[in-house]
């Protein structure tokens, strides 16, 4: 086994290090940057948004795209950024290993980029349309009582919508490299690394220890449900127990 890793990093080192540098780069270049900066990807987003919801945004410098009826702004903490930087580093580092040579784990390191920033933005499209309908539907319920709040619903959301997805595309890259996933422990690790790990080592959890704690209570569990969930229906899938319920339901 420690062989086999030591290999892994021998072969592929140069692969893991451009990707670790170029997350560290765009995660500090985000940490900084203004909505002005992220038209990049605000605009497109705005717009994706607007075709889902029929909504429209109107650019505000400084700000991002705002809707004045909705009270509704796609702000740089909106952009999805954060999202596009787990989703390169589980296509970078679960998958470079898998070319054959340094022309195709170049190849693969710019198409992971590419293919993440796509699919943040669809995704966080449809992460901005559920959390302005869903709100409003629970408002009118009386839903937001006790433990529930809005801010907390607005955390759910964009963790069930990004983990989900995240397992999405982890899973259909194994396809696409014909590589049979035994677990989603990939996706698990950098959600969590890039979402909690890194805020807690820049000071996050002193600057605020009780609302890092309440968003990390918040956001763990729901991770370990829906892996677990997703990877027993995985494993379900692979058996012949479940093409048999299959057969049975069909008769």
């Amino acid at each position: 086994m420690l062989t086999e890793i030591k290999s892994l990093l021998k072969r592929n080192w140069i692969f893991y290090l451009a990707g670790f540098l170029l997350i560290l780069g765009l995660k500090y270049f985000y940490s900084n940057a203004c909505a002005d900066e992220l038209k990049w990807i605000l605009t497109p987003t705005a717009w994706w948004v607007r075709t889902l919801s029929g909504i429209s945004f109107e650019w505000e410098s400084s700000y991002g795209y705002v809707n004045h009826s909705l009270r509704f702004v796609i702000a740089p903490s909106c952009s999805g950024v954060q999202f596009m930087l787990i989703s390169f580093a589980v296509l970078l580092f679960s998958f470079v290993h898998r070319t054959n040579s340094k022309k195709a784990g170049m190849i693969w390191i710019v198409s992971s980029l590419l293919l993440s920033y796509v699919f943040t933005i669809l995704v966080n499209g449809l992460r901005i349309v559920i959390s302005i309908y869903l709100p409003v539907y629970l408002s009118k319920i009386g839903a937001f009582q006790g433990w529930l709040t809005p801010e907390r619903l607005h955390t759910l959301i964009g963790t069930v919508v990004y983990f989900s997805a995240l397992l999405l595309i982890y899973y259909l890259t194994g396809t696409f490299f014909k590589r049979k996933l035994s677990c989603f422990a990939a996706p698990l690790f950098w959600y969590l690394f890039i979402v909690l790990v890194i805020p807690f080592l820049n000071n996050a959890y002193r600057n605020n220890r009780t609302d890092f704690l309440s968003y990390t209570a918040l956001i763990l569990p729901v991770c370990i449900i829906i892996t677990t969930m997703i990877s027993v229906l995985h494993i379900l899938f692979r058996t012949k127990i479940f093409k048999r319920l299959l057969q049975n339901r069909c008769l």
